[in-house]
């Protein structure tokens, strides 16, 4: 009997302990559909592909991800936006961003316009997947 109760209680905290690492790993997922660039990376890129736009979230936004995500494979262009993980940026990445032409106050999330190794569009102030929507829209040439 002892056997046994000491079975069930070891299957209880192993489907406990599978569930939480599930939600862990799911709260710290990447943007998979998008290329990461890392903050030390971004110049080379920037030089190597001279037009690009650039997602930079904290990922914090899960109905905004999963829009985001179904609005680039409906439109096949995420192959031209990279995105930066604002949780893995330093304090000086802001005045990186000025030799771009532009100085930029990054909120979570913020989307870029690189033109010609430069910035020439960008939208701070994102509340959901329309303002990205328009954004692509009015500034991207696909």
């Amino acid at each position: 009997m002892k056997k046994y109760l000491l079975a069930i209680i070891i299957s209880v905290i192993t489907v406990v302990l599978v569930f939480g690492l599930m939600n862990i790993y799911n709260s710290n997922k990447k943007l998979v559909f998008l290329t990461e660039v890392k903050q030390a990376d971004l110049g080379q890129f920037i030089t190597e592909k001279n037009d690009i736009i650039i997602y930079l979230t904290k990922n914090n936004n899960k109905e905004l991800t999963k829009s985001l995500e179904e609005y680039l494979e409906n439109n096949e262009i995420k192959n031209n936006i990279i995105y930066i993980d604002l949780n893995a940026v330093d304090k000086n990445f802001e005045n990186e961003l000025e030799q771009y032409g532009a100085s930029i106050k990054l909120n979570d999330p913020t989307i870029i316009n690189i033109v010609n190794g430069k910035v020439a569009n960008y939208d701070n102030n994102i509340e959901g997947i329309e303002e990205i929507k328009e954004f692509l829209e009015d500034y991207s040439e696909w």
